[in-house]
C-alpha cells in the first residue's frame, strides 16, 4: 500500500485509488454527514457516497480517554489489524470486503483516532433474513453450513481466529449465480504463528450456533435445535480441519454464550 500525509493523519492507500485519495481531506466531514451504521463514543460507521466512485464503508476508531491513550502508545490502532487480517483472508480465499485505505491521526504521539475504508458490498442479507432463510430453506442451510465451516476451519488451521464469529459478522451477499458467504468487521481477528488450538476452536463453533439460535429467537419467533445445528456445522468443520473439538465441547461454549444472553434453549 502507498503512504500517504493528509494532514495530520497518515494514510496507507491501495493501489489505483487517486479518487479516494482526494476525498480524505474530508474523510471526518464525510463520516459525520455520511449513513451512519454506528455512531458511538468508541467507532463511527457509516457508508459514504463519495463523488466519482462506487460506495466505501468507512470506520473511524475514536480515542476513549486515558486507557485508551495508555493502551495505544506504542501501539497502531485496532484498523491496521483488521486491515492486516483483510488481506490474510483473501490470500486463503475467504470473501471479505477489500481494504482501500487505512490511517491514523495522532497529536504528539498520541493515538487520536484510526480510521478503515472498505469496499461496500451491495445485495448484503440482513441478519434476521438469513436466519429465516436457514429456518425455511433446506439447500441454503446446506450451503451454510458447508461455506461457513470451509472459512472457520481454514482460518483455524492457518492460525487465525475471529474473536466475534457471531451472525451478524457472517454476512450473506446475493450474486446472479447464487449466494457468497463471507467474513467482516474484523478488529477482533488474532493471527498467530501456529493453528488455532481446540478450546478456541470450540469457542468460535459455539459462539456461531448460540448466535444463530438467539437471532432465530428473538427475531424470527422460531425455536432453533441446537443440538442438530451443532452436528451439522461439525460434520462439515471435520471435512476441512485435521482438528475437530468434540461436539459437547463445542455444545458446552454455546451454552455459555447463551448463558450470556439469558436463553435456556
Amino acid at each position: 500500500m502507498n503512504e500517504y500525509v493528509c494532514g495530520d493523519i497518515v494514510f496507507y492507500l491501495a493501489p489505483n485509488q487517486e479518487v479516494l485519495k482526494r476525498q480524505l481531506f474530508f474523510i471526518d466531514d464525510r463520516l459525520n454527514h455520511g449513513h451512519k451504521i454506528k455512531d458511538s463514543r468508541s467507532t463511527t460507521a457509516a457508508v459514504l457516497e463519495l463523488p466519482g466512485m462506487n460506495a466505501v464503508f468507512a470506520k473511524r476508531e475514536n480515542n476513549k480517554g486515558v486507557r485508551f491513550t495508555l493502551r495505544y502508545l506504542f501501539r497502531n490502532s485496532r484498523v491496521f489489524r483488521a486491515a492486516a487480517a483483510a488481506a490474510r483472508l483473501a490470500e486463503l480465499g475467504i470473501a471479505t470486503p477489500r481494504v482501500l485505505a487505512v490511517g491514523s491521526r495522532r497529536y504528539g504521539g498520541v493515538l487520536r483516532s484510526g480510521y478503515l475504508i472498505t469496499e461496500s458490498l451491495n445485495k448484503v442479507l440482513k441478519t434476521e433474513a438469513v436466519c429465516k432463510r436457514l429456518n425455511t430453506d433446506p439447500k441454503f442451510y446446506a450451503q451454510f453450513m458447508s461455506d461457513v465451516s470451509r472459512m472457520v476451519a481454514v482460518m483455524h488451521n492457518h492460525g487465525i481466529l475471529h474473536g466475534d464469529l457471531k451472525m451478524s459478522n457472517i454476512y450473506c451477499q446475493d450474486q446472479p449465480d447464487g449466494y457468497q458467504f463471507g467474513l467482516w468487521d474484523l478488529d477482533g481477528v488474532e493471527i498467530r504463528s501456529r493453528a488455532i488450538g481446540m478450546r478456541l476452536r470450540a469457542r468460535e463453533l459455539g459462539r456461531i450456533v448460540s448466535s444463530y439460535a438467539r437471532v432465530s429467537h428473538e427475531q424470527c419467533g422460531c425455536s432453533v435445535d441446537v443440538a442438530t445445528v451443532i452436528d451439522a456445522l461439525s460434520d462439515q468443520y471435520r471435512r476441512y480441519a485435521p482438528l475437530t473439538p468434540p461436539r459437547e465441547v463445542v455444545a458446552h461454549a454455546c451454552r455459555e454464550f447463551l448463558r450470556r444472553y439469558g436463553l435456556n434453549i
